[in-house]
């Protein structure tokens, strides 16, 4: 199967994606991170999983669920296995 090269829609999506990521990251440090002693805020213990599993259910989990990412799907980009044969 012949693709189309699309870089600047694959730009456009992963900008789409980090920001979507950073953005509930830092609510999520501002909203439940602790003090420190540097004037921000940070996450401890099992606390700092949770964006950690936030990017990994954003990239890896749509990716593979739903067969793109909030990005993807925005700008029209599909992922396509190698085989060529999609199952969603």
């Amino acid at each position: 199967m012949k693709t189309q090269p699309n870089i600047g829609n694959r730009f456009l999506a992963g900008f789409i994606d980090y920001l979507i990521i950073y953005t509930v990251t830092f609510v999520l440090i501002f909203a439940i991170g602790a003090p420190n002693d540097e004037g921000g805020y940070s996450l401890d213990g099992a606390q700092a999983f949770i964006p950690i599993l936030f990017w990994l259910a954003m990239t890896v989990g749509l990716e593979s669920g739903l067969g793109g990412t909030i990005g993807n799907s925005l700008v029209g980009l599909k992922a396509i296995p190698l085989s060529g044969v999609n199952v969603t």
